[in-house]
């Protein structure tokens, strides 16, 4: 029965593209659950993944599963990041890609972030992930500057 529903599910996300989400309601991705942020405007993006506030994004971040994916150059992420989370620099994605893939397609939920609102890297990266096949992301719009003004978990040490 469970691949007849994978099936159901693969063929309406390849039908529609994957843009069948609907902003508001809440999306489960292997068994995590993510509550999107029904302030997040920008529309062109929001109907292609949900996007989650500072406390879903501190909520997913305990859970199991999670993993956080920094869109950021590699330098900023060497000097700080949010902890646990994987390397994944836009302008290096094919070069980098390969080496965390085994990662992200295990993960339950992929929770992507960059420099905040304004950057767009975070949007970048999700529809590179897209591109490979990819369904389980949700993206953090707020990013780095937010969490990182909140307290929240951060690894600075040097690599």
């Amino acid at each position: 029965m469970m691949d007849i529903k994978r099936a159901l599910l693969l063929c309406v996300l390849t039908l529609t593209g994957g843009t069948t989400l609907l902003a508001g309601d809440a999306y489960t991705f292997s068994q995590a659950k993510v509550t999107p942020d029904p302030s997040y405007a920008r529309t062109e993006f929001a109907s292609k993944w949900p996007h989650v506030s500072l406390a879903e994004a501190k909520r997913l971040h305990s859970l199991p599963g999670v993993v956080f994916v920094d869109g950021r150059g590699y330098s900023e992420f060497k000097m700080s990041h949010v902890t646990g989370a994987l390397p994944l620099p836009v302008g290096e994605f094919d070069k980098r890609y390969p080496m965390i893939k085994a990662k992200l397609r295990k993960a339950k939920v992929l929770v992507l972030y960059c420099h905040g609102i304004n950057c767009g890297l975070s949007e970048t990266l999700a529809q590179l992930l897209a591109d490979k096949g990819l369904r389980n992301m949700s993206v953090f719009a707020e990013g780095f500057p937010v969490w990182a003004s909140a307290g929240l978990p951060l690894d600075d040490s040097p690599n």
